[in-house]
């Protein structure tokens, strides 16, 4: 069993919000010899770049016999992990915990910046519907959300409800729907969705 060694959002939030800068601050937290780190997310909206930091950090420190988990985390932090395939990531009692219902999209952690990429299944989503489909963003905090709708060949109301909800949940960041079809962009401008939504077309 590896000792552990912890530090909590508070130790890091002084970081610069680059995934380089807190991979660099995990590594050395963690120390040369074999440790997990544990990061503590029980506190406040987690910065993006940490999440996309954290498995960076991980598979470098795995080299030297090393991990990264997260603990202490939200219901919407625990989501967001597994919509990028980060779930393995959440260590201590929450490992098996149950989140939200498998989405159509995958997620992508940048610096500053939360991708969502929709799947083509995404029209025949009944999930998209549930409250807790867009809630986890409320977990999150970023400058922008970067929504990829380039599978997408028409939206229907259900995705629709859904983007203006996860809007509302990245506040006060922006949310830019990209990749838009012109059929997608026809139905938004039907809507008249464009004061609510920035949309780039394809």
């Amino acid at each position: 069993m590896l000792p552990i060694t912890s530090c909590s959002l508070t130790d890091l939030a002084a970081l610069p919000q680059r995934r380089e800068a807190i991979v660099a601050d995990l590594i050395e937290r963690a120390g040369p010899q074999p440790a997990e780190l544990r990061i503590d997310l029980a506190m406040g909206r987690v910065p993006v770049a940490l999440l996309g930091a954290v498995p960076l950090a991980d598979r470098e420190l795995e080299k030297r016999g090393s991990r990264v988990r997260v603990v202490g985390t939200n219901p919407g932090i625990r989501a967001a992990l597994r919509l990028a395939n980060l779930d393995g990531l959440v260590g201590g009692a929450e490992e098996h915990t149950a989140v939200v219902g498998d989405l159509p999209c995958m997620l992508g952690f940048g610096d500053g910046v939360l991708e969502v990429c929709m799947g083509g299944q995404a029209l025949q989503s009944a999930r998209l519907a549930a409250p807790a489909s867009s809630g986890w963003m409320q977990a999150i905090h970023a400058h922008a959300v970067l929504v990829d709708l380039a599978e997408l060949p028409v939206v229907n109301s259900v995705l629709v409800a859904w983007l203006l909800q996860l809007g509302q949940n990245a506040r006060p960041a922006s949310l830019e729907l990209r990749n838009v079809g012109r059929q997608v962009a026809i139905q938004f401008n039907q809507l008249r969705l464009h004061h609510l939504l920035k949309i780039n077309d394809s």
